[in-house]
């Protein structure tokens, strides 16, 4: 069972398992403006490989005025017109997050070496040594700075023990050991972690808990401030929390999902259950979408429910639904196979927008207000 899971949850990392994947640290895919979009296509660029490695474009992040796609084994960065500016390549299927105007990545050279350059491609740091990491291990949580990082290295098909374990850490600048670590033996991490910074704690989970570490001083090995079980019998299972500190973790069971809504110390606020079409329902495929109004989206393959004051309020059936993105007006915007679906706070569908190919990323807000989101190889952008 165990080398089961390990070929899954490789083929999950590989695709689309990383920090920031939705919109932040807490996976929520709220992002706090209002769109101003009519579904006309403003611009659309090609982008081409140009050393012959494989690119595919899996995620787009935005520092308010320039664009930063994620292109798999290259950085590609456009200006708010489509234009590229540059590209820095990096470590085959890695992830990449902005933080305070440097883009951080793993160098293209060597895995386990941390780099970033500010927003003009200029190298800032390099040769950050990412604790722990390995040819048969992936990162899962990676949250860097200047001055340290908070990551997560999953191992998997160990040679000399042929059994997976993933170490939770947070390590400072220069330093050859962790500041604080914890290692979970014999366990695959389950869901995709995460870490709420205005509210200083980390969420991450094994194959049957979910473990909540607090970031108040930890110093050396550690072990979680509060654990909770989780739901055994599951098709998917997903996480994020809100800009407030709530956790909520989302999962399906053919047609029965469930909601739960936990406060940091593990303690439960709401749980709620509800039921997806009996023929035809796809598992969930998403972490819960929260907005700072208290709506929270749950989104599966076939069907966008909003829950709202503990119940479900609306629900509508998107076929191939993939992504979903959330903004202040509590509007919501699901990528679902080659289409867009833009919905009012009601649920009443506002435009649908049809592209060429399959969209592969969360989409998100251009420098008007509009939509940017991107297929294998090309970036769109409507207005």
């Amino acid at each position: 069972m165990l080398l089961i899971l390990c070929i899954i949850y490789n083929y999950l990392i590989v695709s689309n398992m990383y920090t920031q994947y939705y919109s932040n640290s807490k996976h929520n895919s709220f992002i706090d403006a209002a769109p101003a979009v009519n579904g006309e296509l403003a611009w659309k660029l090609e982008l081409p490989s140009q050393t012959g490695k494989e690119t595919a474009n899996r995620l787009i992040l935005s520092d308010g005025e320039q664009y930063y796609v994620d292109a798999l084994t290259e950085i590609i960065c456009l200006d708010n017109n489509g234009k590229e500016l540059w590209r820095k390549q990096k470590w085959y299927g890695s992830p990449i997050v902005y933080n305070n105007g440097l883009i951080y990545y793993q160098s293209s050279e060597r895995k386990d070496d941390m780099e970033a350059v500010d927003t003009n491609n200029n190298l800032v740091i390099s040769k950050y040594p990412i604790q722990g990491v390995i040819e048969e291990s992936y990162l899962v949580l990676f949250q860097p700075n200047k001055k340290e990082l908070i990551a997560q290295v999953q191992y998997a098909d160990l040679p000399e023990v042929s059994i997976p374990e993933f170490t939770l850490f947070k390590s400072d600048e220069n330093s050859l050991g962790y500041v604080w670590h914890k290692r979970f033996n014999n366990e695959i991490n389950s869901a995709i972690p995460l870490i709420n910074f205005e509210q200083k704690f980390i969420l991450t989970f094994t194959q049957t808990q979910g473990h909540i570490f607090h970031l108040n001083g930890k110093k050396d090995s550690v072990e979680p401030d509060y654990s909770f079980d989780m739901p055994e019998d599951k098709d998917a299972l997903f996480a994020s929390s809100s800009n407030k500190g709530e956790i909520f973790i989302a999962w399906s069971k053919g047609n029965k999902i469930s909601l739960l809504c936990l406060n940091n110390k593990a303690e439960e606020i709401y749980k709620i259950e509800f039921e997806n079409e009996f023929v035809g329902s796809e598992p969930l495929v998403h972490p819960p979408i929260v907005t700072n109004d208290g709506y929270v989206f749950v989104l599966t393959g076939n069907k966008i429910f909003c829950v709202n004051q503990e119940k479900v309020i609306w629900q509508k059936a998107i076929a191939n639904a993939e992504y979903a993105t959330a903004f202040a007006d509590n509007s919501v915007v699901v990528a679902a196979g080659d289409k867009i679906v833009y919905l009012d706070s009601s649920g009443e569908e506002k435009f649908v927008h049809e592209t060429e190919e399959k969209i592969t990323a969360p989409i998100i807000l251009n420098q008007n207000g509009g939509f940017l989101f991107c297929t294998k190889n090309n970036v769109y952008s409507l207005d």
